[in-house]
């Protein structure tokens, strides 16, 4: 069987979602591995078995490179851009010689191109990571050159683009908000096959879809593993050169010695000394909060700060908080001047380490999206031995479990007063770090895998 993965349009650092391109490359990359490994079990080489009867041994490719088609292949097409990530062991990975970052080719690709390719491959299933078919693909994709109908499979993240037409119309541009709903409803009906990432999400397909459940197999992300060596600060559980797993919105992360890039503290500009002990409310000097957030509205950077604000005014020895995601509290514009100070925002880290190793190290991690189609940040916080308090919308409390604290994110008061219990009872944080150790090991992307391979090559 050869199942054709669409990567084309993938370029990291561009469009609105790093998480689908680093999915896509998850699944190319264990799946490759699973196929690798089969290969090397039969002596066979990379992509083993034996060449399918009555199909052509070789397919000529881009810039004229011939392939070897074997029983079992996995074709992902891909770019200049993305080949050094997804040009790895057990897949074929063909360079299409185009721009995609060029709208006009894109729109070609979509059209003519995709489907082009998916018969030169001979493709039995084509999976698009974006959740988009090919335009004009009425029915079928293709067909290959032996009559056999060429299948497709979607895989939806989420349908956030629907959430901001009902509650947030102005954030995105009407036009090009409707089109991407468009999009997406027409290929979930035409689609042959739907994967997504979480139960919830599944669930708002069907509201949006009605009658396509039978086709839809639902498959949580896996994380990815990745090991740092801890040097001094509150660990939070995470001895020397523990083992984590990480994956998600960050990319990915080597180990390293803890440094602290520039923030602003309280929007004011200033810096803040995390280490120093403060006059004021009797600040806790050297421990933190961490809290994920976005300028976004469903991140509810908002709701983070007046939360922040009620655990200020509730704690008896309050930590700081240290925000990543956004560049300073005005999300909060009313927020209190003594607690704003006791803020530090990082907009951006240079490198993953960085920030993975500033989480590792908080007393607590908060969370209070209003929707995901998954959620990475609670997970990757319980990765790195942190107590989680988390919103208990959407996909979420499928994700967390009873791994953390689930709080209404509109609710300042009862997050601040789980924020106070996380970070002063000792045997409620070591329970909750032991749980969200336990919760992590459901997604592995060995079990992952196998539930892919199952899908796309059934």
């Amino acid at each position: 069987m050869n199942l054709v993965i669409d990567c084309f349009k993938l370029v990291k650092g561009s469009g609105k979602s790093i998480g689908i391109y680093n999915l896509a490359k998850s699944i190319a990359v264990h799946l490759g591995e699973r196929m690798a490994a089969g290969a090397d079990r039969q002596g066979e080489g990379i992509c083993g078995g034996n060449v399918r009867r009555g199909q052509r041994g070789r397919s000529k490719g881009e810039r004229g490179q011939t392939v070897n088609m074997q029983a079992d292949n996995i074709i992902v097409l891909g770019n200049s851009y993305n080949r050094e990530e997804f040009d790895v062991p057990g897949v074929t990975f063909v360079e299409v010689n185009g721009n995609p970052m060029n709208k006009l080719y894109c729109i070609l690709w979509e059209l003519v191109l995709v489907r082009k390719y998916a018969k030169l491959y001979q493709a039995d299933r084509v999976l698009f990571p974006r959740g988009y078919r090919p335009l004009g693909a009425r029915g079928c994709i293709g067909r290959r050159r032996d009559g056999g109908k060429i299948r497709d499979t979607i895989l939806i993240h989420d349908l956030i683009p629907f959430y901001y037409d009902k509650y947030y119309p102005g954030v995105f541009n009407k036009l090009e908000n409707a089109y991407i709903m468009y999009r997406l409803k027409v290929s979930m009906k035409k689609a042959d096959r739907i994967i997504t990432i979480s139960e919830y999400s599944q669930k708002d397909i069907l509201d949006k879809v009605p009658g396509c459940g039978g086709k839809i197999t639902v498959i949580h992300n896996g994380l990815n593993d990745v090991a740092y060596e801890r040097v001094g600060g509150n660990g939070a559980g995470i001895k020397d050169a523990d083992k984590g797993t990480a994956g998600g919105d960050y990319g990915e992360a080597g180990s390293g010695r803890r440094q602290f890039k520039g923030g602003i503290a309280g929007g004011s500009g200033a810096g803040l000394d995390m280490g120093k002990e403060r006059e004021d409310k009797g600040v806790r000097g050297g421990g933190y909060i961490a809290a994920m957030t976005s300028g976004l509205p469903h991140k509810n950077a908002a709701g983070v700060l007046k939360t922040y604000e009620a655990y200020y005014k509730t704690a008896a020895n309050p930590l700081e908080l240290v925000v990543f995601g956004i560049g300073d509290t005005s999300a909060w514009e009313g927020m209190d001047r003594e607690a704003a100070a006791h803020v530090r925002c990082y907009k951006f880290f240079e490198k993953f380490e960085d920030m993975c190793r500033m989480a590792a190290e908080a007393e607590a991690y908060l969370f209070l999206s209003y929707v995901e189609g998954f959620g990475f940040p609670p997970l990757e916080a319980m990765q790195l031995g942190v107590p989680v308090v988390c919103s208990d919308r959407s996909s979420l409390p499928e994700v967390v479990g009873d791994a953390g604290l689930l709080v209404s994110p509109d609710d300042y008061e009862g997050a601040a007063r789980a924020l106070v219990r996380v970070t002063a009872e000792e045997g409620l944080r070591e329970e909750l770090i032991r749980r969200g150790y336990e919760n992590i090991r459901r997604f592995s992307w060995e079990s992952r895998t196998e539930l892919y391979w199952k899908e796309l090559f059934r």
